[in-house]
């Protein structure tokens, strides 16, 4: 069985000039989602995400608090076809 943990968080790198450097200029969104990623028996696979995420800016977060469900499928089709690519 293969399991898997995936961890994204923000980081603020303005305290480092040189990472400063790269980051793009712009209103900066935060964005964090913890997945794991699990193969079952019979070859199934379970995939749980939580996520959390504010645009940052002018941005309602009512914008973001109404397409956020539809963009994670949209992430959930990808990733099953992704898999049954990856697993004839």
């Amino acid at each position: 069985m293969i399991f898997s943990i995936f961890v994204s968080i923000p980081v603020d790198v303005t305290g480092d000039p040189n990472m400063a450097k790269l980051e793009e200029k712009g209103v900066r969104g935060r964005y964090c989602s913890v997945e794991s990623i699990k193969e079952l028996d019979g070859g199934r696979v379970e995939w749980r995400m939580v996520t959390s995420s504010t645009p940052g800016g002018s941005i309602p977060n009512f914008f973001v608090e109404n397409s956020l469900p539809s963009q994670i499928a949209a992430v959930s089709v990808s990733f099953r076809v992704s898999v049954a690519a990856s697993y004839p």
